[in-house]
């Protein structure tokens, strides 16, 4: 893991970054969305 990054294969590459039990989900497009893993 780097940086604190994990890449989901299986989320059309979605990228889940962990900071401070803050969940945030990069888009395909690059885009910031604050998202909890409950959505998932």
């Amino acid at each position: 893991m780097k940086d604190g990054i994990l890449w989901h294969p299986d989320e059309h590459r979605l990228v889940y970054d962990v900071f401070d039990d803050t969940v945030r989900v990069l888009s395909c497009e690059g885009h910031y969305k604050d998202k909890n893993f409950d959505e998932y």
